[in-house]
């Protein structure tokens, strides 16, 4: 199989985010106002609540199937059969899953009022396990999956505008949110009958997966807790209000960070290879490459959270979410933690079968996050879930860079994020000045956003910061090849 560019698949990748970020901003602040915050806040509670079951149905085989089928795919025999067998895991657990789901809501009481808009959410859970969307990471086929995401966030916000009228419409949006998760995986499953013909397989080979897939699962399920956790315990502590005001904040949060992912995840197949080769000159220099790029466009999206907080909230959410701005302020500073802890797990440790650090890290962080989250949620609300984020992250950041430290390239990454830091001032410098010429709340943020990123490009064009230029030359080269011919 031929070894797509780099380069490209991260450009492709991010034009796939780019459009999960557009797409929201359009639809997120018509319906924040239509809803209301506290019908917001029941949707949000029940997407948490569905996360862990979806997350059940996964049984961690995302990352493991990435990781394994990245090495076995130039092997049509090797690659079919281990495909199947991923496959044919997920499916076991997705019906497990859905039995689960039902005791739940029988046995918990507090859960039986949202069973409406459970049911409705829950059809994700069967779409993400039919999607097999790991596949698209193993072919690096970023172009079909940027033309997929397109066709879906249309269609997405042709229905909100289309069918969110008023308060009661909160299930009609679920509905919405629901076809938005799923209608990917329909379309994965038929584009990907074509390469692959899938079959559930009665006899696996468990023992190889089960150990890998476990711990993988276990550290996901970890993971989830304590990100999911914040809205179910702000639900469940002090209601439905506060935890609308929290999703506008994690909201904008989540884009970011998978903006954010997106610059390295497009890696992760290239480095299992990389490392199962032996290749670890080639393996230490993607992974100096994304860790540039990362960082690059870490610190102006941390720094824009920060200063434009207020007027991110007010287009999102509305007046009525002003009380958002610290919450989306205090986890802009966890975005640090949690893409570079990201980037060590699934770029160093998980190629490099180093699964049980990240669970024990995920198990200490879930348990310190719930703990915090049940003192602080009643005093601090939204705010306390987003500080008790930043602690969590902070953790897994310290013990996954012990353990991923030999192979950065420190010098030239601490580079990158000097000029990096030293573009950010530039940039704060024109936000600042822009506020004393433009009065509207609205205009400044759009300006603000367009003229930061120019500055902040400026800057690094004038130190010429070696990542940047890279891709600088390879646009330039991708638009003069096009111009010739």
């Amino acid at each position: 199989m031929q070894e797509k560019s780099l380069k490209v698949n991260v450009i492709l990748n991010g034009i796939r985010t780019f459009l999960f970020i557009v797409f929201p901003l359009i639809t997120f602040p018509y319906v924040s106002r239509v809803l209301g915050v506290e019908n917001l806040g029941k949707v949000n509670f029940t997407i948490a609540v569905i996360s862990y079951f979806s997350l059940l149905a996964g049984l961690g085989t995302r990352n493991y199937a990435i990781r394994e089928g990245g090495i076995v795919r130039a092997n049509d025999i090797e690659r079919t059969r281990f495909f199947n067998e991923i496959y044919s895991i997920n499916m076991a657990a997705t019906f497990l899953s859905y039995i689960l789901l039902a005791c739940f809501i029988w046995a918990f009481p507090v859960l039986r009022s949202y069973t409406g808009l459970l049911a409705i959410y829950s059809i994700v859970i069967i779409g993400r396990t039919f999607g097999v969307d790991w596949m698209c990471s193993v072919y690096e086929d970023y172009r079909y999956i940027t033309i997929r995401t397109l066709i879906v966030q249309v269609l997405s916000l042709i229905f909100v505008f289309c069918f969110i009228h008023g308060q009661n419409d909160f299930y009609i949006y679920t509905w919405i949110m629901m076809f938005q998760a799923t209608a990917e995986g329909v379309l994965n499953h038929l584009y990907f009958s074509k390469k692959h013909k899938f079959k559930l397989m009665g006899r696996m080979n468990l023992k190889k997966h089960l150990r890998p897939v476990m711990t993988l699962f276990a550290t996901e399920v970890a993971t989830t807790v304590y990100v999911s956790s914040d809205a179910v315990l702000i639900g469940l502590l002090v209601g439905d209000y506060f935890n609308g005001l929290y999703s506008v904040s994690t909201r904008i949060y989540d884009v970011v960070k998978l903006a954010l992912l997106a610059v390295f995840q497009v890696s992760i197949p290239r480095l299992s290879k990389f490392f199962s080769c032996k290749e670890m000159d080639r393996f230490d220099d993607t992974i100096e490459e994304m860790g540039g790029t990362m960082i690059l466009a870490m610190f102006p999206a941390i720094t824009g959270m920060i200063f434009l907080a207020r007027e991110i909230v007010l287009l999102i959410g509305g007046p009525s979410y002003i009380k958002a701005t610290v919450s989306l302020q205090i986890l802009a500073i966890s975005v640090l933690f949690s893409v570079s802890a990201l980037f060590f797990a699934q770029c160093i440790l998980v190629p490099k079968n180093l699964e049980r650090i990240m669970l024990h890290t995920a198990l200490v962080s879930a348990t310190l996050n719930i703990l915090l989250n049940i003192v602080l949620i009643p005093h601090w609300k939204q705010d306390a879930a987003a500080l008790t984020t930043v602690v969590s992250e902070i953790l897994n950041f310290v013990v996954f860079y012990i353990y991923a430290r030999k192979h950065l390239h420190k010098k030239k990454l601490l580079m990158h994020g000097f000029q990096s830091l030293i573009a950010c001032i530039g940039m704060v410098i024109s936000l600042e000045m822009l506020r004393f010429l433009i009065s509207n709340d609205m205009l400044y943020l759009f300006v603000s956003i367009v003229g930061g990123a120019f500055v902040y490009a400026v800057f690094l064009y004038f130190q010429k910061n070696a990542i940047f230029m890279n891709y600088v030359s390879a646009i330039r080269r991708r638009w003069d090849n096009k111009i010739r011919g």
